[in-house]
């Protein structure tokens, strides 16, 4: 239930509706744009351009690559590229770790060991 519930909470956020500062979209990319995507994405993060780091990093997690869901959750939660959002940066490294992804769970419990008990019931309740 609990993955369930979490696509539906970053699919939302895909669409838009969920979050203010979440305004990406689905759309279909071809299979070979991935890799140049995902290279550009890499370029500008290392050349600290976060706002088109975080665009295409945005589109690719969104298409269900989980290094990028992962990308962008830490994105939010540093604030980088996008408005910081501890929460919303949660939910996604949450996703990336939806398959029992050994980093991106153990980035996942650093983040619930690191949070506030409001903050965590915050982020647990959007995560179910």
């Amino acid at each position: 239930m609990r993955k369930v519930s979490l696509w539906t909470v970053v699919l939302v956020s895909c669409a838009g509706a969920a979050f203010a500062t979440d305004d990406a979209l689905f759309e279909q990319i071809q299979p070979g744009a991935y890799p140049d995507m995902l290279s550009q994405a890499t370029i500008a993060y290392d050349k600290h351009e976060y706002d088109r780091a975080f665009a295409l990093n945005r589109r690719t997690a969104c298409g269900g690559d989980k290094t990028s869901q992962a990308i962008v959750g830490r994105m939010y939660v540093l604030g980088q590229g996008t408005p910081r959002d501890e929460i919303t940066g949660y939910a996604w490294i949450k996703l990336a770790a939806e398959f029992s992804y050994a980093d991106y769970t153990s980035l996942a419990r650093q983040l619930e060991a690191a949070m506030t008990p409001d903050q965590r019931a915050r982020a647990t309740a959007l995560a179910d």
